[in-house]
């Protein structure tokens, strides 16, 4: 994540392919640790991720407008 051009909110940044990989694998039925060896990040980064969901949909949303 990072921060909009005018610095207010949080938007997708770089690596935001990562963490919309990461749910399209968990989405397929994939382990944690499976998902975590095919995006190459910690299995906690996963659940991290996963456990955030909704909170990344919305940023996504918010970088659209």
């Amino acid at each position: 994540m990072t921060y909009d051009a005018n610095g207010h909110y949080q938007v997708p940044g770089e690596e935001f392919d990562t963490v919309t990989e990461i749910f399209q694998l968990d989405n397929a039925g994939k382990s944690r640790r499976k998902i975590a060896d095919e995006v190459d990040v910690p299995v906690a980064t996963v659940q991290n991720v996963l456990d955030r969901r909704e909170w990344y949909v919305e940023r996504e949303q918010m970088a659209e407008i």
